[in-house]
């Protein structure tokens, strides 16, 4: 029998890294994997060639964005739900539509290659479990899914990224035989707060350790916010700088453009004018490296300098003191205690009130870049009541959980997993009425009924209506539709009842049938706005093969090589 490929992807907003587990004699261990380049934490960008369909991935393609921003896609996660497409000109008279999840597709495409040559494999892995935040929409997930299948994937488990974390703190206190001195009591309840470089997730699980051969991890709760991270604190900071060096320099129009250019970067993944495109993203990168700088020393007032390059040899230098970066974070920060004291909600109702107060938890684990700046960490131990868990490495934890759910899935007793949904989901009929039929914290996978009664006499199709966030915050506006059934039989009449199936997978993904008691006749629902064509996955698929290797890749822009280096 052939040793099974277990391999686990974590696909960031910023980076992307894959490790693989590998059985052994005393069970298993998680090895990272480099890139190609050398690097554990492989950069989420994709740059294209002048001329072709080719591409490079990763920190060679990150050097390319200074000077060729308008083919090098950054941060696409943030899209990979929208209808949001981008144009890339293959030569004079042919452009190439790209998306978020084809984009995604070249990023895991890479991560196999990485994955074969760490692994030594024949080919590319055909399997993979691929992360995504706990706060991922349906869409998203059917997204990542997609990415998945156009970049070779036969078979992709999306897990959480919260939970994968939870998996590798676990696994890793059990491999040095720490379990028992952490949880004397042989169980416990840990919150993942997982903040990283576009998502917010929380996470809490329920462990049971009383078998210490194979624990028992149950997560019991999960919250978020999908579009806050470190992306928005960069931004944050260049709107800043910006508009301090305008008061300084009124006389200097370009910034005031570069604002205009930065706030169409928020709401499009692109900005339309070409040299104000390669101005922001050098801004940017100032930026992180400004965020960097005043995180690195806890408790403590500094001033940082925040460089604007304006083109050529113009620049604008501007000052930025930790107070006022936090002053910047404030809204988030509120944002962010918010999604705590909800999640305390959540998790009083799913425990039936086991957990009333933070108090009673035992652990605090933090995930994500984002997590190392004082002010973040000040607000949970706030909020929380006592700080958290030290992690040198918060940014490959969560690979590591997916590769370990690989072997989770391989049949391996490394632990047991209950999974809970972060949405509720609904059923609206035509009178607008909604109708929670999966409440949020349940159980998956499973399956869930209910009845649905006909409003009047078929003589047209019956539109029936399935929502995410249906109904728990009681804010109807919240809600997004993620799947419609058309369903018609002659023999219905105005009463009658149809019976709907709502299942949700392994994955967090739904399938919704309707069914005719009578007739016995099923529906399958459609899901709303997103999903690719057939034949768009298999066009995808194929250009998705034009990669080149990153040594190639540097030598095509052999002038701009030593600028960009500089810049890495």
């Amino acid at each position: 029998m052939s040793t099974p490929i277990l391999c686990g992807i974590d696909l960031g907003t910023t980076n992307t890294l894959a490790a693989h587990f590998v059985i052994t004699s005393g069970g298993g261990e998680v090895h990272l994997i480099e890139s190609a380049e050398g690097d554990l934490l492989m950069p989420s960008v994709v740059h294209f060639y002048p001329g072709s369909k080719e591409y490079c991935v990763g920190r060679s393609a990150l050097g390319f964005a200074l000077n060729h921003p308008d083919r090098t896609f950054r941060w696409v996660k943030r899209y990979i739900g929208k209808n949001i497409t981008w144009a890339v000109e293959i030569d004079g008279n042919e452009l190439l539509e790209v998306n978020a999840r084809t984009i995604s597709a070249r990023i895991l495409k890479e991560a196999l290659k990485n994955a074969r040559r760490e692994m030594r494999l024949p080919e590319l892995p055909t399997e993979a479990v691929i992360s995504v935040p706990a706060y991922f929409s349906e869409q998203e997930r059917v997204g990542t899914k997609e990415a998945a299948e156009v970049a070779g994937l036969q078979r992709c488990r999306l897990i959480e990224e919260p939970t994968a974390a939870i998996f590798e703190f676990i696994y890793e206190l059990k491999r040095l035989g720490q379990l028992t001195t952490r949880f004397p009591s042989g169980r416990g309840h840990v919150l993942v707060f997982d903040l990283g470089g576009g998502t917010f997730d929380v996470s809490v699980a329920r462990l049971d350790l009383t078998n210490p051969g194979e624990p028992r991890v149950q997560i019991v709760a999960n919250n978020g916010i999908r579009d806050l991270g470190g992306y928005n604190f960069d931004m944050e900071l260049l709107k800043y700088g910006l508009k301090l060096a305008s008061k300084s320099s009124p006389n200097l129009p370009i910034l005031g453009e570069l604002l205009v250019a930065a706030e169409e970067l928020d709401i499009d993944g692109k900005i339309s004018d070409r040299e104000h495109a390669s101005l922001i993203s050098n801004a940017l990168i100032s930026a992180e490296a400004c965020k960097q700088r005043l995180s690195s020393v806890p408790r403590r007032e500094i001033t940082q300098q925040f460089t604007l390059y304006l083109g050529g040899a113009a620049q604008q230098y501007v000052d930025i003191s930790r107070g006022e970066f936090e002053d910047l974070l404030a809204p988030y920060l509120a944002r962010i205690k918010e999604v705590l004291q909800e999640t305390l909600a959540i998790l009083q109702d799913n425990t039936n009130g086991e957990i009333s107060r933070w108090e009673q938890l035992d652990e605090v684990i933090l995930v994500g870049g984002s997590t190392r700046i004082p002010a973040i960490r000040d607000l949970i131990q706030e909020v929380i009541g006592f700080a958290p868990s030290e992690d040198v490495r918060k940014d490959l934890v969560v690979a590591k959980g997916a590769a370990i759910q690989a072997a989770i899935d391989a049949g391996l007793p490394v632990l047991q997993v209950a999974r809970c949904t972060s949405y509720d989901y609904g059923i609206v009929d035509p009178n607008g009425t909604t109708k929670v039929v999966i409440p949020r914290g349940s159980q998956y996978p499973s399956q869930h009924k209910a009845k649905y009664k006909v409003p009047f006499s078929l003589t047209t199709r019956l539109p029936i209506t399935i929502v995410e966030n249906a109904g728990h915050t009681g804010d109807q506006a919240h809600a997004k539709v993620i799947k419609e059934v058309s369903y018609f039989h002659p023999l219905l009449l105005t009463g009658d009842e149809l019976e709907v199936t709502c299942s949700i997978d392994e994955s967090g993904l739904m399938k919704v049938f309707v069914e005719d008691p009578r007739s016995g006749e099923a529906v399958e629902s459609s899901i709303k706005d997103i999903s690719m064509t057939d034949d768009e996955k298999a066009q995808a698929r194929q250009d998705v093969e034009e990669g080149i290797s990153p040594h190639d890749a540097w030598n095509r822009y052999e002038p701009d090589r030593d600028e960009a280096d500089g810049a890495l």
